[in-house]
């Protein structure tokens, strides 16, 4: 669905970006770069889209179109802005895509000896990082400083209250039987410590120590 209307304003696609990024809907913000030819846009003119719908135009519906077709592949490529010439009625425009989605979440269960570097490195690396353990001597900010999130947590249910999606990844490090009972079906997403066996993330694959 396209929703046309009046041309997206600099603060309205700011906006937007930023909705994306703090855990909206991911989006493509496409913004006119060079354009030339009758009835061409002017540079500056900006859409923002998503993977059902798009916001703001560019004056015409096919180089619309057009547009929206070039910000959802850049879309699926998940982090890689990129530039594209579309042309239509005369008009031809130079377009820049940027995908806004919202970071990765790295989810530690235990907070042990191995999730204060784990927790250090997925900061470093673009994740947003949340620590849960049920010992309140551990669960602390000063343990963890880089974390989003450090609480205490049940651990019959030590994920209860934290959204699960495709770009969640599950660190499980902890010898809680009521916790390792509770591991979630996230397949290759999640690493889990049961004593016995470890579950590495892809690309590396199932092993066992």
């Amino acid at each position: 669905m396209t929703d046309r209307g009046a041309a997206l304003s600099a603060a309205e696609a700011v906006h937007l970006a930023r909705e994306a990024l703090e855990g909206g809907q991911a989006m493509a913000s496409v913004t006119v770069i060079d354009a030339r030819g009758e009835a061409a846009p002017p540079a500056g003119t900006r859409m923002a889209v998503w993977a059902e719908r798009s916001r703001g135009t560019l004056g015409d519906a096919a180089l619309d179109e057009a547009a929206v077709a070039f910000a959802r592949e850049v879309l699926a490529g998940g982090t890689r802005s990129g530039t594209r010439e579309v042309q239509a009625h005369g008009a031809i425009a130079t377009l820049y895509a940027e995908p806004h989605a919202p970071p990765p979440e790295l989810v530690i269960v235990g907070a042990g000896h191995i999730a204060r570097p784990l927790c250090a490195v997925g900061a470093l690396l673009g994740f947003r990082v949340t620590v849960l353990d049920d010992r309140p001597d551990f669960a602390t900010r000063e343990r963890f400083p880089e974390a989003a999130v450090v609480r205490r947590a049940d651990f019959t249910a030590p994920l209860a209250g934290v959204p699960m999606d495709a770009r969640t990844f599950p660190f499980w490090w902890t010898t809680s039987y009521p916790a390792t009972r509770a591991v979630p079906d996230v397949g290759a997403r999640s690493v889990v410590n049961m004593r016995t066996r470890v579950v590495l993330p892809a690309p590396l694959g199932p092993r066992r120590p």
